[in-house]
Order: structure tokens, then C-alpha cells, then sequence
């Protein structure tokens, strides 16, 4: 924190910021039910002579294609997610945030950017980010870490709160 009231954080991200595969967001629910519904199809529409699928027929084949969906879904956008950080070396490059009443400036080595808060269609705050969305599809993550004390995580909700009118979803303290 500085004498001016903002927040000044150095962020460099790496790929367990990202990372949140049972988290309750849309896009999560949406993966998860896409992959249940892959092994119920898989259950129904599998029926080759001799070899049936059933979860009554052979308990044991279900149970281990239900474990195999399960950490396919639990690993695949971890390895997205890796496979993007070892492809774009910039994701993980220092920046500093500095966080004020009017919004956020993004200064890194490659690029300065002046963010104002209705620009953001959303901000939601996970167990261990604060995701500031500019669309579904990108965003500005910032890991609670990068925060020098509890204080200015305190201070920063209570700005959002006061200065962003758009939704908004934080953590109970």
C-alpha cells in the first residue's frame, strides 16, 4: 500500500492460479455434466456382442469408466492450462498491478494498460484469486499471495465494494 490509498502488487502467475477444477463456476458445472453425460452415453449406446457395459452387467467396468472420467476431468484442464504457460512465456512474466479507486494500471515489461472498473463484466474472487473478467473468456487474475498483508485483501473488497457497480461475487470473510 502506498500514502495515495492505492494498491501496489507484483504478480507473476503460474499455472496453479488457474487451476480450479471443482470450483463452482459455470464453465466448471458445465465440464462436469458434459463428462457425466459422456459416461451415461457411453453406458447406453455400447453394446457389442459379448460385451455389455451395463452398470447392473458388470459393476466393475462402470465404476472404472466413472474413475476414468473423473480424473480425465480433474487433469485435462491442468494440462491445458500447463501446455498454455509453456507456450506463452509471458503469462508468467512479473507485472505490476497497482489498484485504485478509479481502477487498475497493468505495467510489465512488454506492455502498460489503464483498466477502469466498469470495463469488467464481472469480478469473482475464488479460495485463492481474484478473477476480474473483461469477457467469459478473458480476465485479469490476481492471486491473493501477491498481497502483502490480509489488510489490503480487506482493503481491496471493501474498494470493489464501494467502487464497481457490476456483478460482483466475494468470498464471506
Amino acid at each position: 500500500m502506498n500514502n495515495h490509498g492505492s494498491i501496489i502488487l507484483e504478480v507473476s502467475l503460474t499455472p496453479k492460479d488457474l487451476v480450479l477444477p471443482f470450483n463452482r463456476f459455470a464453465r466448471s458445472t458445465y465440464r462436469w455434466f458434459l463428462i457425466f453425460l459422456a459416461v451415461f452415453l457411453v453406458v447406453e449406446l455400447i453394446d457389442f456382442p459379448g460385451f455389455r457395459l451395463h452398470p447392473l452387467a458388470q459393476p466393475w467396468s462402470f465404476s472404472i469408466l466413472v474413475a476414468v472420467a473423473v480424473v480425465a476431468g480433474i487433469y485435462f484442464p491442468r494440462l491445458r492450462i500447463r501446455r498454455t504457460f509453456e507456450e506463452n512465456p509471458a503469462l508468467s512474466r512479473s507485472r505490476r498491478i497497482e489498484i485504485t479507486p478509479e481502477g487498475l494500471r497493468v505495467e510489465s515489461e512488454n506492455a502498460k494498460g489503464e483498466y477502469r472498473w466498469p470495463l469488467f463484466c464481472e469480478i469473482q474472487e475464488t479460495p485463492k484469486t481474484f478473477l476480474l473478467k473483461q469477457t467469459t473468456a478473458s480476465a485479469i487474475y490476481i492471486p491473493k499471495r501477491c498481497f502483502q498483508s490480509d489488510e489490503d485483501i480487506v482493503r481491496f473488497r471493501a474498494l470493489l465494494r464501494s467502487q464497481y457497480q457490476g456483478k460482483l461475487k466475494l468470498r464471506p470473510r
